[in-house]
């Protein structure tokens, strides 16, 4: 059974009391700390994820994970077990780390390459694509029909976070720039869904939220884009803190099995119905997603290794944050991310071919 208790601001802590099979032995001898840094193993690793619309769970293999218990098999034995808590959005998930209370996180790509930049230090070890949908939604009756349309009007959306990231890149893609609309940062979903309804703002990004006002006639969609179409893919990953993978890579190496195992597991089509059920816990009812999803073998969808089309839309994420000046600097991508602890668990489940590597688009 899963309990939610309050854990701070903008955090859910997700607490799980299950008894669970091992599975053996795990080989992590390649994943050993270097001398000097070995520590004993930490009593519990610390996880978190970009929570869904009532900042539980979000729609991702983390939630996966955390639901039925991937990791925590994976680290039986350890002497360490996994603690959960769900974010309301990136950038507490990068204060968060900030101050040291994460060890392992699923973030949004925008708000990890800024985290990054302004100096949390962390290693890209898995992709994490929330499955979903990003809406561009405008008043229906202002009749906007297209990106180019929103010229001169304003549009709210959460500032550096996947849902500005999609934004900016419409915009690209219409040849509009920031200064031909007018944007109003607004976190809460509640907020912008309020304001566009009394009439304060033209449009607004988002997510599935927004649908109800859509099928009232109160709004219209101008774009709709799966998480995973280029135009809006934001290249989620999931990251360690760079001090707890330099001194407990084994633990590391543990969570990562988990989160491939979820990755595998949700990617089977039998297990469709019940990978959408667990997703719904994230406040997003059953029937949207089988909506949402229809059409869309998950497998298709999910794609957890760091492939070229991955690292490759990590940069363009980095470049794009610097055009629109979200970051000072750009930094090396290949730097970031460590590509070996999903390498490894992949071999060793004997995945091997499952998830072939995708090219880059540049």
């Amino acid at each position: 059974m899963t309990g939610l208790m309050l854990g701070g601001p903008g955090i859910l802590r997700l607490s799980r009391r299950r008894f669970l099979a091992g599975l053996g032995g795990v080989a992590m001898a390649s994943f050993r700390a270097g001398p000097g840094l070995a520590e004993a193993a930490p009593e519990s690793v610390r996880l978190t994820g970009v929570g869904g619309t009532l900042g539980r769970m979000g729609a991702d293999v983390m939630a996966v994970a955390f639901a039925k218990g991937f990791i925590e098999e994976e680290l039986k034995g350890s002497g360490t077990r996994p603690v959960f808590q769900f974010l309301v959005n990136g950038t507490v998930i990068n204060e968060a780390f900030a101050n040291q209370q994460f060890d392992i996180a699923q973030n949004g790509g925008l708000p990890a390459v800024i985290g990054q930049a302004g100096g949390v230090r962390t290693r890209v070890i898995l992709a994490d694509v929330p499955l979903g949908s990003f809406y561009l939604v405008g008043r229906a009756a202002l009749e906007i029909r297209t990106v180019e349309e929103l010229k001169g009007h304003s549009v709210g959306v959460a500032k550096g976070l996947i849902p500005h990231f999609a934004l900016l890149k419409l915009l690209d893609l219409a040849g509009l720039t920031e200064a031909d609309i007018k944007i109003v940062d607004i976190k809460s979903a509640g907020d912008s869904l309020a304001a566009i309804a009394a009439g304060q703002l033209d449009a607004i990004v988002g997510t599935d939220t927004a649908l109800p006002l859509v099928e009232q006639g109160v709004l219209a969609v101008i774009v709709n884009l799966p998480y995973t179409d280029p135009r809006a893919c934001n290249y989620n990953p999931i990251v360690v803190s760079e001090a707890f993978e330099r001194t407990h890579p084994e633990v590391v190496a543990r969570v990562a099995r988990g989160l491939i195992r979820a990755a595998h597991w949700a990617a089977l089509e039998e297990n469709r119905e019940e990978v959408l059920r667990i997703w719904s816990a994230g406040g997003t009812s059953l029937e949207l997603l089988h909506k949402e999803f229809v059409g869309r073998p998950l497998a298709r969808e999910i794609h957890p290794t760091l492939d070229p089309y991955f690292v490759d839309g990590l940069r363009q994420t980095v470049a794009t944050a610097r055009k629109h000046r979200l970051i000072r600097a750009e930094f090396d991508v290949a730097q970031w991310v460590e590509p070996r602890y999903a390498i490894a668990a992949v071999r060793d489940l004997g995945l091997t071919g499952f998830w072939p590597d995708r090219p880059a688009t540049n």
